[in-house]
């Protein structure tokens, strides 16, 4: 045969319904075992042949996500193959094809009895066909023998009107369903002749009554007439013999249905051994699997519900779950809601569940909806993991995180502080002795002889200067530990008063600023914060970047506090990781950083090699004010 594959008739409005879930184009080999099961009982119920080969190409589609599919069966008395079940096709001329035994696609497989995979469809068939292959836009697929005991009934196709690489995987899988089509083939033909035999003998159980009838009757007359007994009683005994050659022959028929009805038993005990497979499968897996109605009621849950939740699949079959905290009822309804009308699968949604005995679980919970054999939405598969000792491990770790920070912001606090101190300290103490000496030299100069003026003159004036290198040196000191104007005049004289000794130093880098803020929005203990890491910054703009300039932005909107500042550096690499922390590694940096976020602030750093580096810290304003300190 040399059709490929059929597509299956979409619905008219060209949406089809998938009930089966699919990760990256794969279908799950649980949806897969849930999809033979359910086809499996669906082909037990009473259906005529034509309705069960629909749900096995149906279903040949649904599984190895194709566009169409169809069987073509044999046709001895016309020693020709036809299209017998189609779904997906869009042209007539198409679902009319007839191929002689032995052409195309089909007559190989039919003749090796092994799949094949067809890369493009259009350039294995014969010229014959093109136009019809070329209208119906048919171009990869996979085709699978449908044949039972040796024999070959036919062959089943599933196409995609793109181009498709279809693998052992997608064969096995056609295989599986195109076993299940032979199973119906023959079982539907058995019927018919023992129908046939059954009607046959019938019959002619009819014509036989109608002749011993008829005899009978003639040996009533020929008995009053008392003519020809004994032809007539031969004639009896060979209608005697026919008939229980008759009966013989039913008995047979009735022989050969009850080997069909054997046959029948053993396909429902291998759909009762399927079954079984299939909820083996569920068992298997180490997360809670429970399948619901569309009414939320019970059809099934797993052995690992049970051991999590603690309820047993008996008592839970029909009814509906009470282990929906109150607090998540509504956002779980809306997402299972969502999945139910939409259909699109959810996963990884975290939610708490209670269980049997009253206990709190975290879990992760995963959804999908199923269908019925006609497509319809049939209900939910619901996937439920516990992550009660991860959340567990994640609540620890925050709260370790938020002391290890409060440890910080006290740690700077108190930093800062022992730094004020001894600036305090120096200045008030030593600067002062520095300046008392200096004053009392300068006093002994002024009041000395002419003749020890003379003599001491250069000395003294030597001292003098030494003392005042001195004081300089101690007010440079008390200002690096922290400057006295942060507490005086705030964080934007300070800014300020630093660009000028920053210029002053560095002449060859030019300071450009930007600086818009009411001072009041600022809590006092974040003008040291923004000193910290405005400080920290332009050192490394001197030390490191190599910058002939810098801007500096300091700016509020009324709610949030910005610092910014650019460079026109060297820049460095933050490596192959493009998060914050990968650029935070050193200690100034990271000194930065812990410094921001000690106030609830947001640090990063932006770099480019041979274009600069930019620094930004943000605060909001409203969570500066409410820490205590």
């Amino acid at each position: 045969m040399e059709s490929k594959s059929l597509k299956l008739p979409a619905c008219e409005d060209g949406n089809e319904s998938r009930s089966i879930s699919s990760f990256n184009g794969e279908v799950s080999e649980l949806a897969k075992f849930q999809a033979f099961y359910d086809l499996a009982v669906a082909m037990t119920a009473n259906r005529s042949l034509d309705q069960n080969l629909l749900l096995v190409v149906t279903k040949a589609v649904e599984l190895l996500n194709g566009d169409a599919s169809y069987i073509a069966l044999r046709d001895d008395e016309d020693r020709s193959v036809y299209m017998h079940t189609v779904y997906g096709i869009r042209t007539e001329s198409f679902k009319s094809i007839r191929v002689p035994y032995g052409a195309g696609i089909g007559g190989r497989i039919a003749t090796t009895g092994k799949p094949y995979i067809v890369e493009d469809y259009f350039q294995e068939i014969e010229p014959l066909l093109h136009d019809v292959v070329r209208a119906e836009g048919l171009v990869s697929g996979v085709a699978v023998p449908v044949q039972t005991g040796g024999v070959n009934l036919g062959v089943l196709y599933v196409f995609n009107r793109t181009r498709t690489t279809f693998t052992n995987s997608h064969v096995n899988t056609l295989s599986l369903l195109g076993n299940l089509a032979a199973v119906e083939i023959t079982r539907d033909q058995t019927k018919a002749q023992l129908r046939q035999a059954h009607d046959k003998l019938e019959n002619r159980v009819r014509i036989r009554t109608e002749q011993l009838e008829e005899i009978n009757r003639r040996l009533r007359v020929e008995t009053i007439l008392r003519e020809s007994l004994e032809e007539k009683t031969v004639e009896l005994k060979y209608a005697n013999s026919r008939l229980i050659l008759e009966i013989a022959e039913r008995r047979k028929a009735e022989e050969a249905l009850k080997e069909s009805e054997e046959k029948l038993k053993r396909l429902y005990v291998e759909s009762v051994r399927a079954q079984e497979l299939y909820r083996s499968l569920l068992n298997s897996c180490a997360d809670a699997i429970v399948v619901y109605d569309m009414d939320g009621k019970v059809k099934y849950v797993s052995d690992s519900f049970t051991g999590i939740f603690g309820w047993p699949l008996e008592e839970l079959i029909g009814r509906q779950i009470d282990y929906v905290p109150e607090s998540e009822q509504e956002v779980t309804r809306g997402r299972v809601n969502e999945v139910l009308e939409k259909g699109i699968p959810g996963s990884g949604f975290e939610t708490k569940r209670l269980t049997r005995d009253g206990r709190i679980l975290d879990t992760s919970l995963s959804a999908s909806r199923y269908h019925d054999h006609d497509g319809n939405p049939a209900g939910l598969l619901v996937i439920l993991r516990d992550i009660t000792a991860r959340k567990q491990a994640e609540q620890a770790l925050a709260q370790s995180e938020r002391q290890l920070r409060l440890l910080s912001a006290q740690l700077l606090t108190a930093q800062e502080n022992e730094r004020k101190r001894v600036a305090r300290e120096l200045h008030d103490g030593i600067g002062q002795l520095l300046t008392a000496i200096k004053f009392r030299l300068e006093n002994i100069n002024r009041h000395s002889g002419l003749r020890e003026s003379v003599k001491n003159e250069t000395n003294i004036r030597s001292t003098i200067l030494v003392i005042q290198d001195a004081i300089e040196e101690v007010r440079r000191i008390s200002m690096a530990l922290r400057p006295s104007i942060l507490d005086d005049l705030g964080i934007v004289a300070t800014i300020n008063w630093f660009c000028r000794e920053f210029s002053a130093t560095y002449s060859g880098i030019g300071i450009e600023k930007q600086i818009d803020l009411d001072e009041n929005l600022i809590h006092k203990s974040l003008n040291t914060i923004i000193f910290r890491i405005f400080q920290e910054a332009l050192n490394n703009v001197a030390k490191h970047s190599g910058a002939t300039s810098v801007r500096i932005q300091l700016t509020s909107d009324g709610k949030r506090i910005r610092l910014e500042i650019t460079d026109n550096g060297r820049g460095f690499s933050c490596g192959s990781e493009t998060s914050t922390e990968s650029c935070c590694r050193s200690f100034g940096l990271a000194s930065m950083r812990e410094r921001a976020e000690s106030l609830g602030g947001v640090f990063d750093v932006e770099s480019v090699i041979g274009k600069g580096t930019s620094i930004l810290a943000s605060w909001d304003i409203k969570d500066v004010h409410g820490q205590v300190y």
